[in-house]
């Protein structure tokens, strides 16, 4: 099955209020509450989420992933790949970890960042 990108970061914008986040969370309820919609989805999606998961090449943990097509040995589609980075001096290190090349390539990739002012977003 085709994701439609747009289709999930509108549903992402769309259903943001219902995560009742305030400015007195701490950022780490930001990174979970966030991860834990994307992992509800794929399950709804019939996709098998993995959290911290250690199976990239690198073997950095990737904060989010959804697997498909499992033969009880292999995963053989990575169907998502997301990264959460509350941290301004960490976002090159998340950029890296999505994009640098790699066998297990996602065929989606969502980074959620902050990021510090216009300049250092470019």
């Amino acid at each position: 099955m085709q994701l439609n990108r747009m289709n999930l970061v509108d549903g992402y914008v769309r259903n943001y209020h219902s995560f009742n986040l305030t400015l007195y969370h701490g950022k780490h309820a930001f990174s979970m509450t966030e991860i834990e919609y994307f992992s509800r989805l794929g399950s709804m999606l019939g996709y098998h989420p993995f959290t911290e998961d250690t199976s990239s090449s690198t073997g950095r943990p990737m904060d989010l992933t959804w697997g498909d097509r499992y033969d009880e040995e292999y995963w053989y589609d990575l169907i998502l790949h997301l990264e959460r980075e509350n941290l301004y001096k960490k976002d090159e290190e998340t950029l890296e970890k999505l994009f640098n090349a790699r066998e297990d390539i996602s065929l989606n990739i969502i980074g959620i960042m902050n990021v510090r002012n216009l300049v250092r977003m470019d």
